[in-house]
Formats: C-alpha cells, structure tokens, sequence
C-alpha cells in the first residue's frame, strides 16, 4: 500500500484503503478472536486471495481484480 498523496481534508485520499479494510474487517475479522498473530495472518491471506481472484466488481466489468488486471495488461489470451 501507498502512503496518502491527497491534502488534508481531502475526502478521496484513502477511500480505496478504508474500503478493502472495512470489506476484510466486516468479512473475515469482526467478533474473531485469535490466539496468535500466525492465525491472523493466514486469515488475511486467505481472505486476499478470495477477494483477488474470485469477487466480481461492477465497475470491472463483473471481473475479479486479478481477471481485470490480465485483460487490461493484454495476459488474457
């Protein structure tokens, strides 16, 4: 992740970040308690890799982030 590169008082600066995070705390995190970090971690990971290569985003054209990104870099052949 980038650092903020908006002003102050900017209401976009880190929309994107607060997004993600809220989706992985809502989805995968809230009300969970962990023992260790390791179990965290992996739960973090995982819910990545779900989030990467299996939801759909209407702004992506109901692509995965990870489809998304092989069709706009040309890799989708």
């Amino acid at each position: 992740m980038c650092g903020s590169i908006g002003r102050n008082g900017d209401c976009w600066n880190d929309a994107v970040n607060e997004t993600v995070f809220g989706s992985l705390n809502v989805e995968r995190l809230h009300g969970v308690r962990f023992v260790t970090r390791r179990e965290v971690k992996g739960e973090v990971i995982d819910w990545l890799r779900s989030y990467n290569h299996g939801r759909l985003h209407s702004t992506r054209g109901y692509l995965s982030p990870m489809a998304f990104e092989k069709k706009w870099l040309g890799d989708d052949k």
